[in-house]
């Protein structure tokens, strides 16, 4: 029983010794910043499938609430969507360039927090982490169309199976805890610079997925229970679990590093020895 309490007491000392709230507020600003333009660009490019195929208008569906509190996720949405209404002449070339790199500024947030905390120093230079961050949008952006397609199919398949409603949602919960784990594997992998246990970082990446998807139920529940009120707290409430719940997400994904680069060390040390005896 002491074991487990002095690893979690180890791993809370690290992540205040390595500056962990000050890096997590610095990830959940980014975060507040740059998800509504990144989502302006989801919906852009989903604007742009409409008119080369009117027939996907009915099949692509975004899950932003699998991804979020579902109330905060909605009033994003909405507003995201009033902006893309307009025409990429009408937003300009200069208001898409800053709308890219402030959706970039997420990335680099992650990196420059993990790295810190993982310690892991960056090793590469201006040009190749644009690079990488703009590689990130991108798959962040095809995520959420992976999302919507793979939720489309799965429903398709439980009509034709006829299964009940539970299932769909299992199914749905499981497709979204999958794709956000292989999003948590490719950013851990992406941030540290060595040699990781892999184990771990799928066991960790797991770990944080299905914690951010109880993370957003919990969330959703207060925002709805503040509906008596909702003319006068209900938005002031989501902002404010928006903000909460942003925080609390880059909190696991900290600590999610902690975890994978101290046991991967410990991998490290243990193979240079082994190498070293023989």
């Amino acid at each position: 029983m002491l074991r487990p309490l002095a690893y979690i007491a180890s791993l809370i000392k690290a992540y205040f010794l390595r500056r962990g709230p000050l890096l997590a507020r610095g990830i959940a600003f980014s975060f507040l910043v740059g998800a509504v333009p990144l989502l302006v660009l989801v919906l852009y490019g989903t604007s742009t499938l409409y008119d080369i195929a009117p027939q996907l208008r009915e099949t692509v569906v975004l899950r932003l609430d699998e991804l979020m509190p579902a109330q905060v996720a909605q009033v994003i949405q909405n507003q995201a969507a009033q902006i893309a209404s307009h025409s990429w002449t009408e937003i300009g070339l200069v208001t898409l360039i800053i709308i890219i790199f402030i959706a970039q500024g997420v990335f680099a947030s992650l990196e420059s927090g993990l790295s810190i905390i993982m310690r892991c120093p960056q090793e590469r230079h201006i040009w190749l982490d644009n690079l990488l961050y703009m590689t990130l949008t991108i798959l962040a952006i095809m995520m959420f169309f992976a999302a919507s397609y793979i939720h489309v199919f799965l429903n398709l398949f439980y009509d034709f199976a006829g299964f009940p409603d539970s299932l769909r949602w299992i199914a749905r919960k499981t497709t979204s805890v999958i794709i956000i784990w292989l999003a948590l594997v490719t950013i851990y992998r992406a941030c540290y610079h060595g040699a990781l246990n892999l184990w771990v970082l799928f066991g960790v990446s797991f770990l944080v997925a299905s914690l951010w998807q109880l993370l957003n139920w919990g969330a959703s529940s207060v925002i709805a229970a503040s509906g008596q009120r909702e003319f006068i707290y209900g938005f002031l409430a989501s902002m404010v679990m928006f903000m909460l719940w942003a925080y609390m997400f880059a909190v696991l994904l900290l600590f999610g590093g902690i975890i994978i680069a101290r046991h991967s060390r410990y991998i490290a040390i243990r193979k240079g020895i082994m190498r070293g005896k023989v």
